[in-house]
Order: C-alpha cells, then sequence, then structure tokens
C-alpha cells in the first residue's frame, strides 16, 4: 500500500530527517497542539528551515501524451508514449496518472508503479494502485498526463511568482533529495520580507524566495495565503505563522 496515512506525532520526530523513503509521500502526522506535517522529499538543493516550499514542476515531456494501447475498464495497467525525457524507476509512484482529453477523461489513477524508459517516444507501463483500476475505457485517442505526488522532489518558492501548489515549511535542514517532514498546519517560524500584522494573512510571493509576507491588495491575484500571524518577528527575520496549508 503507497498512499498516505495519519500517524499521531511523536515528540521530535518532526525534526527527523533520513536517506531512505520510511512512508508514502504525503503521509499526515498530526500533533494535540494542532500542527501537522508531511513527509516528503527533497528536491535537488538543500532545503532550508523555516522557508516555504512548493510542489516540483512537471516535466514537459511526460505530459500530454497519448495513450499507446486501448485500456478496457477495469484494466490495471496503462501504456503511455513518453516524449523525449527519459523516465526513471518509479518515478511517478505516490503520484497520478491523469486522463486529461478524449475518452476516460477526468480521472486521476493513482500510481504503483512503473520500470525505467530511457527511449524518446518509448512506451512506458504504468501499474496503477490496488483498487483503482480504470473506471471508463481508454482508447488511443486518449490524452494522459504523468503527475508526481507534490511532495515529491519539493522545491524552495521562487521571489515573484510561484509555479505550483504551496506544500509547508521545513523546520529542519533536509539534505538535497533526503527525507523529512514540511509543516502545513500550527504555529511555524517562517521566514518574513515586509512587515506583517498580528492576526491579519501572511502571503507569498513577497520578492524574497521562501518567505512570507503582508498581503498587499494591489497584487492581491498574485498572492497566496499562507496562514495568520502570531507573532511579527519583522522585516528578514522569522514570524511564527499559524500555518493553514
Amino acid at each position: 500500500m503507497s498512499f498516505p496515512i495519519n500517524i499521531p506525532g511523536v515528540n521530535g520526530e518532526e525534526f527527523s530527517t533520513y536517506t531512505d523513503k520510511r512512508h508514502p509521500f504525503g503521509t499526515l502526522m498530526h500533533f494535540l497542539d494542532g500542527r501537522a506535517f508531511r513527509f516528503c522529499q527533497m528536491g535537488a538543493t538543500l532545503g532550508a528551515r523555516g522557508k516555504l516550499y512548493q510542489a516540483s514542476l512537471p516535466v514537459t515531456n511526460h505530459v500530454g501524451l497519448a495513450v499507446a494501447a486501448a485500456a478496457t475498464a477495469g484494466a490495471k495497467t496503462v501504456s503511455v508514449t513518453q516524449g523525449a525525457t527519459a523516465s526513471t524507476l518509479d518515478q511517478y509512484k505516490d503520484g497520478y496518472l491523469f486522463i486529461e482529453d478524449v475518452d476516460g477523461e477526468s480521472f486521476a489513477y493513482p500510481i504503483k508503479s512503473h520500470p525505467v524508459v530511457g527511449a524518446a517516444g518509448g512506451t512506458l507501463v504504468v501499474t496503477l494502485e490496488t483498487g483503482y483500476p480504470i473506471e471508463i475505457a481508454l482508447t488511443t485517442s486518449s490524452i494522459a498526463s504523468l503527475v508526481k505526488s507534490k511532495w515529491d522532489s519539493i522545491l524552495i518558492t521562487p521571489a515573484t511568482t510561484l509555479t505550483t501548489q504551496l506544500v509547508g515549511v521545513p523546520i529542519v535542514a533536509i539534505a538535497a533529495s533526503s527525507y523529512g517532514w514540511v509543516q502545513t498546519s500550527g504555529p511555524a517560524g517562517v521566514l518574513t520580507a515586509g512587515v506583517v500584522v498580528i492576526g491579519n494573512p501572511a502571503v507569498a510571493p513577497t520578492g524574497v524566495g521562501g518567505a512570507v509576507g503582508p498581503a498587499t491588495i494591489a497584487v492581491v491575484a498574485k498572492e497566496h495565503f499562507v496562514g495568520l500571524t502570531m507573532r511579527v518577528g519583522g522585516d528578514t527575520n522569522y514570524s511564527l505563522i499559524d500555518l493553514h496549508l
């Protein structure tokens, strides 16, 4: 079973990091004080504590793919024609095969496993998670995309425009490509750009990568709500934010 699970928080576990994958991506660890964390893998750069992170970017040649062979309702595998970027073993495990157009469209199927396909235009056979067979038959006209778990290979938020969804704040440094926890709710110290106000929203982006700041009506359409301010630390310092991610 590779689905995220809920586990009770054990004091200090939120500071733990690993070189191996101890839980499915997105596993929820919750504490009695309202703090919650998700299990994740850091991207290719050292993860900094107290900074805001987002999901990884999609691989251009792994989206908008043709279904290589028809798959009947009830099928447990789906073949897609991969673009000109190689896939690694189980690169999309804990992620989704999303049928975005034509026959079978709108379904997102959890991925259990898939092999390596190194050749451009090769056929990638995706095995779906147990209990999630194809609901509506796919044809070779169907269009599918491979979507990683949002907790897989996370990235620090850009300074100006977010490029994917927010995922949380590590409270300890996580080595590049290593595993650990990002906080998604409850009080957390977060790098601050600008002057936030107690009780008011903290948002991103702010002009500083990984930072939260005060909401600005002039650019509100580009801002994403992160949480409410509990304690103001000041510009370039760390404020205590009640996260709501």
